[in-house]
């Protein structure tokens, strides 16, 4: 911790989000709601009241000052997680049978992994999620080998944490159940019921308009076995990549890694048919990853299971061997696992390290808390930095043309209502027809636009809706990506506001 802690706060120091592709606004939009120090207007509350994202990471960044407008403090808090998660997991794997040595070595290898520091990049739950889940795994342990209901009730209380965190921490119900039934019937349903609780007030208080449920539903529709099978095609690959994306950022390595990924997936199947605690938490985890339709996010859902995933080949090796915790097999097999680990890293250490220093010598210091800023393909870097920086400052610039009674019609409107604050709605789908998609754009009282280029599942179209909006409507901002040589604009367009006619 002493050679890690210093490294991680460096690194993390930074005001930038790390890639405005993922969820990082929306936590701090809730953060800010839920802040005792920071006054908001009504867009601020109704995205808030309207996300389908669980409370207790904003209300964590909230009680700490930490949802803005500096982000340091939100990316000093959410480090802070991490580091307290790496000696949980050693005090886990400690529980396990495995040395003091022997655990160290482990922390050591997943703290280098590319995965585990590009995720403090950016502004995401998954740090507190590791502590939450790694402590409520520890207590389960130790009440399954030591009895005594506190800790159950310990656990417990880190499941319903680990929900109220990130909704797919509900799988811990499973391991969770299991012990429950385990030992006394008071005790298990006492501690059923302290998890189970909070987890229910807030899905009774708290109705997203858009929640997961009803993304599954518009997803799987009403053939939903035939679009399962296309799920499992193109989500178990994306699953193998995200794995290997965790590890390394070498390309000649992934052989390698997907061999580390086979071996740890036979273990935990082993762990999970002896109903070992963390190979059900697994089992479960990825039966929700499986059916999970967002390929383009594996590598963060997998990432949240890293630790324990790597572990199973040791515990496996030890609980089969059943010798003692010192045995030289373990000893060495631990450090050649480990070994393997961290080589598979050093090629994106290397990498990074050097643009880092590349942020200096271009001054150009904002990169550096940029996920874009350390992509393989230095161009690509370059475009992917200078697209994020113009997208914010457009959205920074849209309360000069909006004023506060209207509305902008975006894909992203969490962008808008962060950025901009002015309240968002999304346009309606491509697949509306004519005329009744420009009538459902009016009908939602808004008169201004903002689209650009990029595309999800949801809007596959870049710039939509522009496609559809048949020249209707009058330029506000228009902003193309310079040419990093000439600093002349090219035919490549960022984004763009319009106001409807």
């Amino acid at each position: 911790m002493a050679v890690v802690a210093p490294l991680y706060w460096l690194w993390t120091w930074t005001g930038q989000v790390g890639d405005i592709g993922y969820d990082a606004v929306d936590y701090l939009l809730m953060a800010q709601h839920l802040s005792p120090y920071l006054g908001h207007g009504a867009v601020i509350d109704q995205a808030a009241a309207l996300s389908r994202f669980p409370p207790l990471y904003p209300l964590i960044l909230a009680w700490f000052g930490a949802a803005g407008p500096d982000l340091h403090r939100a990316h000093l808090v959410t480090t802070a997680f991490l580091l307290l998660a790496l000696p949980a997991w050693y005090a886990w794997l400690r529980r396990q049978q495995l040395a003091p040595a022997q655990s160290a070595l482990m922390v050591l290898a997943f703290a280098a992994a590319p995965g585990t520091w590009f995720t403090g990049l950016n502004l995401h739950s998954e740090y507190p999620y590791l502590l939450w889940s790694i402590l409520a795994l520890l207590f389960l342990e130790r009440y399954r080998s030591e009895g005594r209901d506190e800790n159950l009730y310990a656990a417990a209380l880190f499941v319903v944490c680990a929900a109220l965190t990130r909704t797919v921490g509900a799988v811990l119900f499973v391991p969770l159940i299991m012990a429950a039934l385990r030992g006394p019937r008071r005790s298990g349903m006492l501690a059923l019921m302290m998890a189970a609780a909070p987890l229910l007030v807030w899905h009774l208080l708290h109705r997203p308009s858009d929640g997961y449920d009803t993304a599954l539903f518009t997803y799987y529709g009403m053939d939903s076995l035939r679009i399962f099978r296309t799920q499992l095609s193109t989500e178990l690959p994306a699953l193998c990549s995200a794995f290997a994306e965790n590890l390394t950022t070498s390309l000649a390595l992934y052989p390698m890694v997907y061999v580390i990924g086979a071996v740890c997936t036979a273990c935990g199947a082993w762990r999970t048919v002896r109903l070992r605690t963390d190979g059900v938490y697994l089992a479960a985890y990825f039966s929700v990853l499986l059916i999970w339709p967002y390929p383009n996010v594996a590598s963060r859902l997998v990432w949240a299971v890293l630790p324990v995933l790597l572990a199973q080949p040791l515990l496996a090796l030890a609980e089969m061997r059943r010798e003692i915790p010192k045995a030289r097999y373990l000893a060495t097999c631990t450090a050649a696992f480990a070994g393997v680990v961290l080589l598979s890293a050093l090629p994106a250490i290397a990498q990074t390290a050097e643009r880092y220093r590349m942020a200096d010598d271009d001054d150009f210091p904002a990169a550096r808390g940029l996920e874009g800023w350390y992509a393989a393909d230095p161009r690509h870097a370059v475009h992917r930095v200078f697209s994020q920086l113009m997208f914010v400052q457009a959205l920074q610039q849209i309360p000069d043309f909006v004023p506060e009674s209207d509305c902008v019609i975006a894909v992203r409107t969490d962008l808008v209502n962060y950025y901009a604050q002015r309240r968002s709605v999304y346009p309606p789908l491509n697949s509306t027809q004519d005329p009744n998609f420009m009538e459902t754009m009016r009908a939602t009282g808004c008169h201004y636009v903002f689209m650009y280029n990029a595309a999800d599942g949801r809007f596959p179209v870049p710039l939509h809706p522009m496609q559809r909006l048949a020249g209707h409507f009058r330029m506000l901002i228009y902003d193309n990506l310079p040419d990093p040589a000439s600093g002349e604009a090219t035919s490549r367009v960022i984004c763009m506001l319009v106001r409807l006619d």
